[in-house]
């Protein structure tokens, strides 16, 4: 996807703030937003106000956990056929470059039935793989073995790997050896650079971000390509999912991401 910039968008891009861009950047590239954790009259406000100003349509981007009051929220406003909603399955860094790119179809004048198609096929080839804090809240159906296994990680200063995407949490592995699992991580990007060609990458660090650099190391390899897009930090909404020292990379194909050299993050608020 190769747009150039021109013609005015015919339709809003709206998401919430589990994607970690801040409210400068979200409104640079034009896009609307709620809170981490609306409410269904917080989004019906947001999009009556849209529709108010004279937007035709809206597609609302959104992690897992809001895209149902996404729904709910347009159809209270009976305008179900002009909210087209993405439940994306991802947060943090992942749902970033999911709202990026929709955002830059928007702008090349996309209708919004291809730009909510845009953001379903970047939401399905992304993938987000984090090390959790050795102190991520709790992530378990509550038997006595999960308990277990979560008070032994804790205790040990264990940190789990787990890749996030569209079919949902799978823990990876178990370490509390950052660069062991850094290095599964470049492993992993290594086997779908084989399949797929150069990977545009985004990263994200919580409050306290000690573990960025070994994340870095594992990737200065000439066995394939990746482009770095940004660094997210501190990225809110990662801390509560994975923990305040988590670090976490999404990638995605870059032929499906449309070429890194459009990439519209704003390198100044890249921390």
């Amino acid at each position: 996807m190769s747009e150039d910039l021109e013609g005015m968008p015919t339709c809003t891009v709206v998401t919430d703030m589990r994607c970690d861009l801040g409210p400068e950047l979200l409104e640079q590239l034009g896009v609307s937003w709620c809170g981490s954790a609306p409410t269904v009259a917080e989004l019906a406000e947001l999009y009556s106000a849209l529709f108010e100003k004279g937007c035709a349509s809206i597609v609302s981007v959104h992690a897992s956990a809001v895209a149902p009051l996404a729904r709910t929220a347009a159809l209270s406003l009976g305008e179900a056929s002009r909210v087209a909603v993405v439940d994306t399955g991802l947060v943090s860094a992942a749902l970033a470059l999911v709202v990026e790119r929709t955002a830059y179809a928007a702008a090349c004048a996309r209708s919004a039935s291809e730009v909510a198609a845009r953001a379903e096929t970047l939401a399905s080839e992304t993938a987000f793989f984090i090390i959790a804090d050795s102190h991520a809240p709790f992530q378990g159906s509550g038997r006595l073995g999960d308990r277990i296994a979560y008070l032994r990680r804790r205790a040990l200063g264990e940190r789990h790997l787990i890749r996030l995407d569209t079919e949902g949490h799978t823990v990876l592995a178990s370490s509390a050896d950052i660069s062991d699992l850094a290095g599964r991580i470049a492993q992993a990007f290594g086997t779908r650079a084989r399949e797929v060609g150069a990977l545009c990458c985004v990263k994200a660090a919580g409050d306290a971000a000690k573990g960025l650099g070994q994340l870095e190391k594992p990737f200065d390899t000439n066995e394939y390509v990746s482009y770095h897009l940004a660094t997210l930090k501190p990225a809110p909404a990662l801390v509560r999912y994975a923990g305040p020292e988590a670090i976490g990379i999404a990638m995605v194909p870059d032929s499906t991401f449309g070429g890194y050299e459009t990439a519209r993050f704003d390198f100044s608020l890249d921390i």
